[in-house]
């Protein structure tokens, strides 16, 4: 979503009628909603920066050792 506005934002500089186009078709939204959304997005990602999900839940599997042999 950031990359689509990130082009949308650039089109509108080099060719408006394209840009609008872009926005029409693909991004579905008005540069003023699109960096609405946008902020929200990255004012979540940031309040939340210090989450711990835990400890993974994977393991290594049987015989993927790092000893280099294949037997």
């Amino acid at each position: 979503m950031i990359f689509a506005f990130e082009l949308f934002d650039r089109l509108t500089d080099t060719n408006p009628e394209v840009a609008r186009e872009f926005s029409r078709q693909v991004t579905l939204f008005d540069r003023d909603l699109h960096l609405q959304i946008i902020e929200e997005y990255l004012n979540r990602v940031f309040a939340r920066r210090a989450h711990d999900f835990g400890d993974p839940d994977y393991g290594r599997f049987p015989g993927s050792g790092s000893s280099g042999s294949s037997s």
